[in-house]
């Protein structure tokens, strides 16, 4: 799934903008990375790729929900969004 976070012209829309995954009741491992420039999170139902995000502004919340669950993030996906991780 794509998370394309830009406006009309492709480039960061100059506002804030949140993307917010639910992970299941089982045991999730979740990863969540850089990759070209884009935000990747990965072990949930669906992989998710947030795009053209500002770093200042917009937010990419992980809920783990329920289970014995791992959830990471790179230096480098932090540096592309700002993170909030629950496990």
């Amino acid at each position: 799934m794509d998370a394309d976070l830009a406006d009309a012209l492709g480039t960061a829309d100059g506002t804030g903008d949140d993307v917010v995954l639910f992970g299941t009741t089982s045991d999730d491992v979740v990863s969540v990375s850089a990759e070209g420039g884009a935000v990747v999170a990965d072990g949930l139902p669906a992989t998710v790729r947030v795009s053209a995000a500002d770093p200042t502004l917009d937010r990419l919340t992980v809920y783990a929900l329920r289970g014995d669950d791992t959830v990471t993030a790179s230096a480098e996906a932090a540096a592309l969004v700002q993170l909030s991780l629950f496990s």
